[in-house]
């Protein structure tokens, strides 16, 4: 079973939206990244835990930047 958290599935749809705006696909991203295709799949599907480097390759392949922040939880949401 697919766990992805509230993180994971804000980075994948950044992931999705900018390969859709670069043209690119599953294949032409993992090129890109020199990792298999197969990887990229898993990644996109929330089915594995990537470290931050491998989001760091992630988003210099999609000629993006990336900068982990840590930001206060809001208390009612934490609720919920």
């Amino acid at each position: 079973m697919k766990k992805v958290d509230r993180v994971g599935s804000i980075f994948i749809r950044a992931v999705v939206r900018r390969m859709k705006e670069l043209g690119l696909n599953n294949t032409t991203l993992a090129k890109r990244m020199n990792i298999s295709r197969p990887y990229v799949i898993k990644v996109l599907r929330g089915d594995v835990n990537i470290t931050l480097g491998s989001a760091a390759r992630f988003a210099r392949a999609l000629e993006m930047d990336f900068f982990p922040t840590l930001t206060p939880r809001d208390k009612t949401a934490a609720e919920k």
